[in-house]
């Protein structure tokens, strides 16, 4: 017996709802050709497959002539126009200070593009705070003021880079910086309800015995995590996703979350995300 029925014997049977979101963390996989050499070498470092290696130099060579776009450039399809999602928010980084961050100033022209595509879709903006500055109050505050500097209105939404998360500092400051909404607890590697349920709710202040003003939205399904999780279980990544969703199809709340670097049709993974994206969330097969 569920912990559902225990307390609700009556049964329940609603069709799951869904919000979107997208993580902006590099904007451009080409910007220039030294950043491109310098992701060659990376991939050498790191071992990666002569078929990545090699796919990604052909495609680089296409991109230099004019013919296709960035391989990290899907923004003219990946913002979804369907009014049924409950929420759609775009994430920006807007700083940061250590090697996991800067891949892109805020100011580009191309994030002015990016933001534009977004909000004619129905998006609103949120910030994507750097590595540390889940940790440090004055950082994430920085970067919050720079991203409503360019965007133009206040940002009261937040999903912390790398998912990190302090429970001594992290939560007390979003209310002081108006932040009302989170979207920072979720498995980083795997698919699944880190808070127990899909469905937004306010986490609890044990220091002051009452509830944050603030709603921790949380995330069920990021697609990074799904690969992880394919590639640890030895399972085909489209059918690890499809099967989580049939799963869960009824009483439950699933907030997705794609970032644009993921659908890279140099990888093995992307063409499938792809496929994916566009009969689960766009609903339009292809």
């Amino acid at each position: 017996m569920s912990f559902l029925q225990a307390i609700y014997p009556a049964s329940i049977s609603r069709k799951t709802t869904f919000d979107l979101s997208h993580d902006i963390d590099v904007i451009l996989r080409f910007p220039n050709r030294y950043k491109f050499i310098r992701s060659i070498a990376s991939g050498v470092y790191r071992r990666q497959s002569l078929s990545y290696l090699s796919n990604s130099f052909l495609y680089y060579l296409k991109f230099i002539k004019g013919k296709i776009n960035d391989p990290y450039d899907c923004y003219d399809w990946l913002f979804a126009k369907s009014p049924d999602w409950s929420r759609k928010t775009l994430f920006l980084m807007a700083g940061g200070e250590t090697r996991f961050d800067n891949f892109y100033e805020i100011e580009h022209p191309k994030v002015s593009d990016i933001i534009g595509k977004a909000k004619k879709a129905g998006y609103d903006v949120g910030i994507h705070p750097s590595y540390n500055a889940a940790f440090k109050p004055d950082l994430f505050a920085q970067e919050k003021d720079r991203l409503e500097r360019v965007t133009g209105h206040s940002i009261h939404r937040n999903r912390q880079h790398w998912l990190r998360f302090n429970w001594e500092i992290t939560p007390y400051f979003y209310e002081k910086y108006r932040i009302t909404e989170d979207a920072s607890l979720g498995y980083r590697r795997r698919l699944g309800f880190r808070c127990g349920t899909g469905f937004p709710y306010h986490l609890y202040d044990f220091k002051r015995e009452k509830a944050f003003k603030w709603v921790e939205c949380p995330m069920v399904f990021m697609e990074s995590s799904a690969i992880h999780e394919a590639r640890r279980e030895g399972v085909l990544l489209l059918d690890l996703m499809n099967s989580f969703l049939e799963d869960n199809a009824y009483n439950t709340h699933i907030s997705f979350n794609f970032h644009n670097s993921n659908f890279d049709p140099t990888t093995t993974h992307g063409p499938v995300l792809k496929k994916f994206y566009f009969n689960r969330i766009l609903q339009t097969p292809v």
